[in-house]
């Protein structure tokens, strides 16, 4: 299926199982109420997840996917948005769920990577319970602590999160592959104390 979002859809079981198993058991530990994918794309990793949590949110803004969605998700509530555009935090609070007991995951759109991460972390606050997504490894290895190079990005996140580079995923992990290596990291709130 040709998208016009340019997205590379996770196709390798391996690797969808990993991250499903991760999300289930950082929704746990963190005691959430709320469960958002942005981008499930055709839902590699949704179908997986959509049972954690009774307030489950899909954004997805391809039209396309999102009518085929309508089919596929038992449970939860599916929103064709752009995450760009979308006030997330209002989406919550009309359920009356508290962001800091939401995780938020996905496999963000690489080519909007940077704009997503200033939205949710523009102000360096501590909004949300924990994040765990997919990117490209060359951003992701500019979040780190450690990283070589500091960025104004890489500083509001390690101020709030403690980001943790979880899993290198090898192109071929994808359809169509992309030119760029991808890796999943997990943003951990720091002095959490649930």
């Amino acid at each position: 299926m040709w998208s016009y979002l340019w997205q590379n859809f996770l196709i390798d079981s391996k690797v969808r199982s990993y991250i499903a198993e991760h999300i289930a058991k950082r929704y746990q530990e963190l005691w959430c109420e709320a469960l958002i994918e942005i981008g499930p794309g055709k839902g590699a990793i949704t179908k997986h997840i959509e049972s954690i949590s009774k307030h489950f949110f899909v954004i997805e803004k391809d039209v396309s996917l999102v009518e085929s969605w309508k089919l596929k998700v038992e449970s939860g509530t599916i929103v064709q948005w752009d995450v760009l555009e979308i006030d997330v935090e209002k989406l919550l609070k009309e359920k009356k769920i508290n962001t800091k007991k939401t995780l938020v995951v996905g496999n963000l759109p690489y080519y909007i990577t940077s704009p997503i991460l200033r939205k949710f972390f523009g102000n360096g606050e501590q909004k949300y319970a924990g994040w765990i997504f997919m990117l490209q490894d060359e951003v992701g290895q500019k979040l780190r602590a450690d990283a070589k190079k500091k960025s104004y990005l890489r500083w509001l996140i390690n101020y709030a999160y403690e980001v943790n580079y979880l899993k290198w995923v090898p192109a071929k992990a994808f359809k169509p592959v992309p030119k760029v290596r991808s890796c999943l990291v997990q943003l951990k709130i720091r002095n959490w104390t649930g």
